[in-house]
């Protein structure tokens, strides 16, 4: 099932989506979701630090491509899951519900600089604890 027909039917479900994404064996996990994923945190936060790296570890066991975690250079207020096209929005709303009910905020943003990202790329920006 692509990442959009999985999103339509999460959509109309009134089940509960996972809230740990280290459980790799959950069929409700979408097959052919988001092209890459990447992880933000504070650069001047170690323990974000070490939670985007077990994020990322998790995600890659879930068979995603996820980019090394990038250091931000401000303050991460919120958790927040960003799409770039329109299309992604579907995606990044389940991804949003699948990291747990902390990771709710989904905006669309604006590619910052070239080369822009790829369709079903999301960006995760995880504030500190």
């Amino acid at each position: 099932m692509g990442f959009q027909a999985y999103a339509a039917e999460a959509a109309a479900s009134d089940a509960a989506l996972p809230q740990d994404v280290t459980n790799r064996s959950d069929p409700r996990l979408p097959a052919g979701g988001p092209s890459r994923v990447v992880i933000r945190y504070s650069k001047d936060d170690p323990i974000a630090r070490q939670h985007a790296i077990g994020l990322a570890r998790a995600l890659n066991e879930q068979g995603l491509e996820v980019a090394e975690p990038v250091a931000s250079p401000g303050r991460i207020a919120s958790n927040t899951v960003s799409y770039f096209y329109n299309e992604d929005r579907p995606g990044a709303e389940i991804a949003a519900r699948v990291l747990g009910s902390w990771w709710k905020a989904v905006q669309q943003r604006l590619p910052a600089r070239e080369p822009f990202p790829r369709p079903g790329a999301l960006e995760l920006a995880l504030a500190g604890p």
